[in-house]
């Protein structure tokens, strides 16, 4: 086995375990700053990213209102020309005047001048002409003042129009009320705008999205109902957006997983001007995979992991360095130390150097060898004298401990052994019986009216009349029986080897004895003394007995032993009663 103070050569020393600990101090630092600045940055790239689209959102959500504010104005200012008057109404002026606004615009689909009665007067290219509008939505609510319609499909003008692309044509319907110079409604002015011009107003932001990696544009209506996206969502339900637009603000952005099972950062805008007058309540939404709204940040990571390496090799370097330059005067001292405990000679706790507390340490331990030296000797003679004491104190200890046992197993007042001898003696007396085949018997005697004796003379006579009948009892039983004081009037014999006509015998004797010798002096004053006997025993082993374990016949001998002295106490006392 290697020696212990060659072990102790390789351990690792103070110089290690520094540098281990400051070295490891230096990389958490850095790691815990290489987290923090990540997700600082990862904080401020993500709520820049949200500004972004939240801002993109409001600006189509404006771009959307001022058009349909510039659309309601055509409207305003077509129904208060001269041309409108249906008095003296120039169908072929009217006309021209429909087509020039169409071509100024060409997203107005249909534009007409409707009576009061609800039948088209004039129309852009005769479309509708003569036929009844006076069921539509925009006609009523334009006879009540400058209206604007949420988006629907072509109804009358569907066979009529041929769409461009593959979508179905929806219209927005502008309208407003063409009055006479004394006030009333004389007709309506109207027009279908046609959804054509939404889409192109969302392709002319595409260039503010340049910066904004796979973004999307989305308008749905106040339900969640896409009324304007990127490819076929048109029509789709967003539940999502629905949930996480606020309607205490108008505009804000939100990151959520979407049904399509993307995440995204999504800025959102609602209208504040004649969109939510009109209580169209679209919601603009401008959305970016969260991949592609936090790409920088992966560059981020790179070149923070690269620095944490760099700044953790730094800190572990000067903390091995710092290790050696702190443990250095302690090793020295630690070699020195070595040398007097080997008791090589030349050995002397020169002053280190280096700092304070090292050099303090060696003059400490200079003063402490000094000592030791002078007591060293002092020890030798100590020790001599400490061996022969101990050796004294042994012998008296163990002395000691055989009277402690002895007295732990007798009753202090008679001297009797005590019920815990009795029970350690009655589970080996039972398990030896029941192993080898051997009778067993229990004597269970208690003093007759033994409280009338405290109480008439008090107790001090009753301990002399307890320890009278200690010596009688003794008398009477073997040796190789055991006697006990098991209670405060009662006493036992465990008669080993006895069959149960001798138990009987045996308490028949103990009964005689204590009447014949009685009565007991006590002063001035004989008490007589007699006593109840219940004897029990163990002969042989019934079949049921022979799956009892030894401490259950325990039990059951006492409580047939005890069974017995009480039925002869009810018989009178003094008297001896087999169980």
């Amino acid at each position: 086995m290697e020696p212990q103070g060659n072990r102790n050569r390789y351990a690792p020393g103070l110089r290690f375990w520094l540098g281990l600990s400051y070295g490891g101090l230096a990389v958490m630092l850095v790691l815990v700053v290489s987290v923090l600045v990540e997700r600082m940055a990862a904080r401020h790239l993500q709520e820049g990213v949200a500004a972004t689209l939240s801002l993109s959102a409001a600006d189509l959500s404006g771009r959307l209102e001022d058009g349909l504010r510039e659309r309601l104005d055509d409207m305003r200012a077509l129904s208060v020309l001269p041309l409108f008057d249906l008095q003296a109404i120039d169908p072929g002026a009217l006309q021209e005047h429909f087509q020039q606004l169409a071509r100024s615009f060409p997203d107005y689909a249909w534009i007409g001048l409707v009576d009061a009665q609800g039948r088209v007067v004039v129309a852009k290219d005769g479309l509708l002409e003569g036929v009844d509008v006076s069921g539509r939505p925009w006609f009523a609510g334009a006879l009540q003042g400058p209206y604007l319609g949420d988006l629907h499909e072509a109804v009358l003008l569907e066979q009529l129009l041929q769409a461009h692309d593959d979508e179905p044509l929806r219209f927005l319907d502008v309208a407003a009320p063409v009055r006479n110079p004394s006030g009333d409604v004389d007709g309506v002015v109207a027009a279908h705008l046609s959804w054509a011009w939404a889409r192109r107003l969302a392709r002319q932001l595409d260039p503010t999205l340049l910066g904004l990696d796979g973004a999307e544009l989305i308008v749905m209506s106040a339900e969640g109902v896409v009324i304007l996206g990127p490819g076929d969502m048109a029509g789709r339900h967003l539940p999502v957006a629905l949930e996480h637009v606020s309607r205490d603000r108008n505009d804000g952005w939100f990151r959520a997983h979407w049904s399509d099972g993307g995440e995204y950062i999504t800025g959102f805008a609602r209208p504040s001007g004649a969109i939510e007058d009109m209580g169209l309540g679209w919601i603009t939404l401008v959305r970016q995979p969260v991949g592609e709204a936090l790409a920088p940040l992966r560059e981020l990571r790179s070149t923070v992991a690269v620095l944490a390496i760099v700044l953790g090799l730094l800190g572990v370097g000067a903390a091995v360095i710092l290790g050696r330059w702190i443990g250095r005067p302690l090793r020295e001292l630690a070699r020195e130390a070595r040398r007097i405990r080997e008791r090589r000679g030349g050995a002397v706790l020169a002053d280190p150097g280096g700092y304070r507390e090292a050099r303090d340490l060696a003059r400490s331990l200079q003063q402490l060898v000094g000592d030791l030296t002078g007591r060293e000797a002092e020890l030798l003679r100590l020790a001599e004298t400490l061996e022969q004491r101990v050796s004294e104190r042994t012998a008296e200890l163990s002395s000691l401990n055989v009277q402690l046992e002895a007295m732990a197993l007798s009753d202090s007042l008679t001297g009797l052994a005590n019920r815990r001898r009795f029970n350690d003696e009655l589970d080996e007396a039972v398990q030896r019986a029941t192993e080898q085949g051997l009778p067993l018997s229990l004597l269970i005697l208690d003093v007759d009216h033994f409280k009338v004796v405290n109480d008439a003379h008090g107790h001090p006579a009753g301990d002399v009349v307890l320890r009278w009948l200690a010596e009688v009892a003794t008398s009477q039983v073997r040796g190789t029986d055991l006697l006990a004081r098991t209670g405060g009037e009662e006493f036992a014999v465990l008669a080993i080897d006895t069959p149960g006509d001798e138990a009987v015998a045996l308490a028949e004797r103990l009964r005689a004895a204590i009447q014949e010798r009685g009565p007991v002096s006590v002063g001035r004053v004989a008490i007589p003394l007699t006593v109840s006997v219940g004897v029990a025993s163990i002969e042989y082993l019934a079949d049921e007995m022979l799956l009892m374990d030894p401490a259950t016949i325990a039990a059951k001998l006492v409580a047939d032993a005890d069974g017995a002295l009480y039925r002869a106490k009810q018989r009178g006392r003094n008297r001896v009663q087999n169980a």
